[in-house]
């Protein structure tokens, strides 16, 4: 993805996720959001 933005100057993704339970905030930070952060893909 990284590589298609800057390629592009641009790109979006959509993802939706759905649970019952609901998700944990501290490992959807972690093992979502801040590996998108360090790759620069998510502000």
């Amino acid at each position: 993805m990284a590589n298609l933005a800057e390629m592009a100057g641009q790109v979006t993704v959509t993802i939706k996720a759905e649970s019952e339970s609901g998700f944990d905030k501290s490992k959807l930070d972690n093992l979502v959001l801040e590996p998108l952060r360090e790759a620069d893909l998510i502000q």
